[in-house]
């Protein structure tokens, strides 16, 4: 899918396949529609299982996509991120296609934090509305906790006077 172009200049590269073309925005999408609407919407439920199932998406295209999509064309050491930045802000920055070594770092942290969100979200969506793929399955990462016992009162984790 990564290929020479025919187009105006045949030294352009195409670098973004067609699959991650569509993960861009249709994560910019989802992400954005994550917020505009209150919290307990349809909307944002929904939109938060499609970055969670882009993320999944672009994990998965990591390792078996196209050259370019591959994390291995662009995974970095922190020093070679650091050292990228030095040279930009010196204005004599090496050029990659693709990303460099700050970008590649920062497309991980993204997904690594978008991950996490769509998981802390998950995980509420299930204490707070027992609704959700982590409500009922055992898993428990964060344990219920109220913070008015009057409103819990059959919660078998209120203490009895004793």
């Amino acid at each position: 899918m990564s290929q020479v172009t025919s187009g105006a200049n045949e030294n352009d590269i195409k670098v973004w396949d067609v699959l991650i073309r569509i993960f861009h925005w249709s994560l910019v999408v989802s992400f954005f529609i994550a917020y505009v609407p209150e919290e307990e919407s349809l909307w944002h439920i929904y939109s938060g299982y499609t970055v969670l199932a882009l993320i999944i998406f672009r994990m998965i295209w990591g390792i078996v996509g196209s050259k370019y999509a591959q994390f291995s064309s662009f995974s970095y050491s922190p020093i070679n991120a650091l050292s990228y930045l030095k040279e930009w802000v010196d204005g004599k920055p090496k050029r990659y296609i693709g990303h460099n070594p700050a970008g590649g770092l920062m497309v991980i942290a993204l997904l690594a934090s978008l991950f996490v969100v769509t998981i802390s979200g998950l995980k509420i969506y299930a204490i707070e509305e027992g609704k959700g793929p982590l409500s009922g399955n055992g898993i428990s990462i964060i344990a219920n906790a109220y913070a008015d016992d009057d409103e819990h009162k059959n919660n078998k984790h209120k203490k009895t006077p004793a």
